[in-house]
């Protein structure tokens, strides 16, 4: 089965094998940073890569990757981007269950 997010009704197709080691790593520094969530991090980088790089397409493929690759295991199905702000369009509340228990901030 192929795991895909969508992002403002577009779908993009998430290869497992994929993952940036330093992309990993600075999202874990930049929420300590910040004082956030890394899953936090992860749903404000996907947001900042779609507003400042052409809807992902001058993003490095590497690192959105990973980080739809993380919010797919976070639990999260789809986002809608704009105006600055992201929202979690769909969540599968089994899966988000498995991976994180308990309840989550945004």
């Amino acid at each position: 089965m192929t795991n895909f997010i969508r992002v403002n009704k577009k779908k993009f197709i998430i290869q497992e094998d994929v993952v940036s080691e330093w992309a990993l790593k600075a999202l874990v520094e930049k929420a300590k940073q910040n004082e956030m969530t890394v899953e936090q991090m992860v749903v404000q980088s996907i947001a900042n890569h779609w507003m400042q790089n052409d809807k992902f397409r001058n993003s490095d493929k590497e690192v959105l990757n990973t980080l739809l690759r993380l919010a797919y295991d976070f639990g999260y199905d789809a986002f809608k981007v704009g105006n600055g702000k992201i929202k979690v369009v769909a969540l599968d509340e089994g899966r988000r269950e498995q991976v994180a228990p308990g309840d989550m901030e945004l």
